[in-house]
């Protein structure tokens, strides 16, 4: 089929038109996509970096305040995104939630906001600076962490952009959904435009070569017989003249060449051979030009992006340098002295209201640990308290450092998202006159007690005796009237009473007579004593008897009899007719003591008053509504009374179904061991 020259020519100058026409079309393709993508993403970057800040602080500033402005504000800077590549610009927080999305007009509830998918909480959760990319492969995104834009990164579907405040601290992330439908189709506009173009210029290019052809070679026809035969061998052929000049001087050419056959064979040899080291030396030299092109353009971007790099570095320390100043001023003028310690352990930080507790200067202790500490006197006694490695929080422990100063301490941790220890911080509160209010109280409270004791004891035994018809003989109407005065009395003078513990417990004045007791005896004489109170409230009294042998406990009989006695009391009293109160014993063998329970179907404690129900004069809103009289102070007689004896009392409660009050006292062995 290509067995004539003018076949060959032909064929071959198709093959080349068609090869250079797709390689120009290829290149052109592939040139003009890459330098789109690059500049689009250039693009993206530059706005992601400028919208960023303004979207944050306008979400900030408007968001609840006034939505409609921060719109306005959103909408314009969303004006300004290249071309159409972003199709969506979302606001979300550490935990996922979308603040904002551009394309919502809504005002998005924080406390309704949907999430992002799981696998994007990663990326945006974290604390490096720089772009994350994300692509959706087999079921969920997959992020990359990139410093800035890379051409790998061209078809990325979503772009995160931490926004990290002074000090690596992360609240936002700015999600960038994108699309570079647009780019491409711009590319292949222009390409389907350019390839009309060449196309035209290549075919009449290609008609040229055909006519060209059609001219030529006929007369060279009659000329390849000859240099058929020549190159058979028959180097005595002469090729016949006459088919034009230049046709005439090719076959003397020819003639001329098979004379010399030999030694032409061999320098077209040579020649064919250098040709080839020449073409491929020129296209080795194109590739090259071509690299330095591409490094040149790549060395130009990462100028540009250094010197990005260094305006936010620069502007980043700035900012840094305000809050620090900013932070610093507030921890110097704080109401309560402050001590903040490193992870390591060393004093960072101190305000001057400690200087002024702790009798020190800042730049002596500053990088000190607190064994370096302990030599200053003023505040060795703060170390001897929070302890020498810090390892253990507290929380409104007193310290008095002098005699006119009084302190409340606490230590507390500040911790990461992995619960790792950042830093301690020591907060240090006067109480000084809140101490001393309570001391002028207590001592009113005592006085005033001690004085109330004696008539209210002589009122009641006047009352008891009238009643009883000791001072002559009184009607029904009369001894009823005096009944009800002498339970008046009597209950005045458990008030009292009351306020003398609680005034003794304030004091340290609540002295206990320890003694090896046994628990059931105690707690049998309790529900002895209390069977008529049960049965004037018609509540049944149960009492659930161990069934083996309780070890002793080492206790003050008095104090735990009265503890337990103002349970039962209440239990009675705030449990309708027909109700139940039980009183259990056992004994925790694994924990070494003997618990003590009190269980009741009364009115149970509303679960918003639960945490008071210790503290003193505190009474809870339905058993006011019950019972209008009483102290609120029983409960916080017990409490101290347990705790003195190294026990443990809490309760359970459901508000209308009752409660259950737990005693737990340590057992003579264990104290023993522990002492």
């Amino acid at each position: 089929m290509l067995d004539s020259l003018k076949s060959r020519l032909i064929f071959f100058s198709i093959f080349i038109l068609v090869t250079i026409l797709a390689g120009t079309v290829l290149l052109s393709s592939n040139f003009l996509s890459k330098k789109t993508i690059i500049e689009t993403n250039d693009q993206i970057k530059d706005f992601a970096l400028s919208s960023g800040w303004i979207i944050v602080n306008g979400y900030r500033q408007y968001y609840s305040e006034d939505y409609d402005k921060f719109r306005d504000l959103v909408g314009q800077t969303i004006r300004l995104k290249p071309n159409k590549t972003i199709d969506n610009v979302q606001l979300v927080d550490v935990e996922g939630k979308i603040l904002f999305s551009s394309n919502q007009a809504e005002k998005i509830d924080p406390k309704t906001a949907s999430i992002l998918d799981q696998s994007l909480l990663p990326c945006i959760r974290s604390s490096r600076p720089g772009f994350i990319y994300a692509n959706f492969k087999n079921g969920e995104y997959n992020c990359e962490f990139l410093t800035q834009v890379s051409n790998d990164q061209s078809q990325a579907q979503i772009m995160i952009m931490p926004f990290l405040e002074s000090g690596g601290f992360h609240q936002y992330s700015l999600v960038y959904y994108l699309n570079y439908e647009y780019p491409s189709q711009n590319v292949s506009k222009f390409l389907a435009q350019a390839s009309s173009y060449v196309g035209t210029f290549y075919g009449a290019i290609f008609l040229f070569f055909v006519f060209a052809i059609y001219f030529l070679l006929n007369p060279l026809s009659s000329a390849a017989k000859g240099v058929k035969i020549i190159n058979q061998g028959n180097l005595d052929y002469r090729i016949k003249t006459g088919g034009g000049k230049e046709i005439d001087l090719i076959a003397l050419a020819f003639n001329k060449m098979a004379q010399d056959l030999k030694l032409a064979l061999q320098k077209v040899e040579t020649i064919g051979s250098l040709e080839t080291e020449l073409a491929r030396g020129k296209k080795e030299l194109d590739n090259q030009f071509k690299d330095l092109q591409k490094k040149s353009q790549e060395l130009e971007e990462l100028r540009t992006a250094l010197l990005n790099l260094s305006e936010d570095a620069e502007n980043s320390r700035t900012q840094a340098i305000t809050e620090r100043d900013k932070t610093m001023a507030i921890i110097n003028n704080f109401a309560d002295a402050l001590l903040v310690f490193s992870r390591s352990g060393k004093l960072e930080i101190v305000n001057p209201l400690a200087e002024r507790f702790f009798s020190f200067n800042a730049s002596q202790v500053i990088g000190q640990d607190s064994r370096d500490l302990l030599i200053n006197p003023g505040i060795r006694p703060l170390i001897e308290l929070v302890g020498l490695n810090l390892d253990q929080e507290i929380y409104r422990k007193e310290m008095p450092l002098k005699e006119n100063l009084i302190l409340e301490v606490s230590l507390v941790f500040v911790r990461d998202k992995n619960k790792e220890i950042l830093e301690r911080v020591i907060v240090v509160h006067d109480i000084t006159r809140e101490k001393m209010i309570d001391k002028t109280k207590s001592e009113f409270v005592s006085i005033a007690a001690h004085q109330l004791r004696t008539p209210l004891s002589a009122i009641k035994w006047i009352f008891g005796m009238m009643a009883e018809g000791d001072w002559g003989k009184v009607s029904d109407q009369q001894k009823e009237y005096l009944q009800k005065g002498y339970i008046s009395s009597e209950r005045l003078i458990k008030i009292v009473n009351d306020l003398l513990n609680v005034s003794r417990i304030e004091e340290g004045r609540f002295i206990k007579k320890p003694s090896f007791t046994d628990l059931s005896k105690l707690i049998s004489a309790l529900y002895d004593q209390h069977q008529g109170l049960a049965a004037g409230r018609h509540v049944k009294l149960v009492y659930e008897k161990p069934t083996a042998k309780l070890p002793d406990v080492y206790i003050d009989e008095e104090q735990i009899k009265l503890a337990v006695e103002n349970l039962i009391q209440n239990a009675i009293n705030y449990t309708p007719e027909n109700g139940t109160v039980t009183i259990s014993l056992k004994e925790n063998k694994e924990d070494k003591d003997v618990e003590i329970m009190v269980k009741d179907s009364g009115i149970g404690i509303p679960p918003e008053q639960q945490q008071r129900i210790f503290t003193k004069f505190f009474r809870s809103t339905n058993a006011i509504r019950v019972q209008t009289s009483g102290s609120g102070m029983g409960l916080f007689v017990t409490k101290n009374i347990v705790e003195s004896h190294n026990g443990k009392v809490w309760f359970e409660s459901q508000e209308g179904k009752g409660t259950t009050f737990h005693i737990t006292l340590p057992t003579a062995a264990k104290e023993k061991m522990e002492s």
